[in-house]
């Protein structure tokens, strides 16, 4: 499985930018099954969110994923989409990693 923006350019780690507090911004992507095989309970989870190299902690609130496939056929690309709403003011823009997990089935 992989993430890729709407080029279809391959992401490892996401850059969310900066957000004014308050405000919520939304990010689409897409998810490509190259898996070679079928995949159902698709999840998908954000860590190592960072600004400027440090980790922090945010609540669920904030970073949200508002849309992402549950099933995928071998070679179907689907939609993942993520909210970010900052409770505090920063200067420097998010980063995350993202985790795409899910069973493959075989046939």
């Amino acid at each position: 499985m992989k993430l890729l923006d709407l080029e279809g350019n391959v992401l490892k780690r996401l850059n969310l930018g900066a957000v004014n507090v308050g405000e919520t911004k939304e990010y689409e992507y897409k998810l490509l099954n190259d898996n070679g095989t079928d995949v159902n309970n698709i999840s998908i989870n954000l860590y190592n969110v960072s600004i400027n190299g440090k980790n922090i902690h945010l609540s669920s609130d904030e970073l949200k994923i508002l849309k992402s496939p549950k099933f995928l056929f071998n070679k179907e690309i689907g939609i993942v989409k993520i909210s970010w709403t900052p409770n505090l003011k920063i200067k420097k823009g998010l980063h995350a990693e993202i985790e795409i997990t899910g069973i493959e089935i075989w046939k």
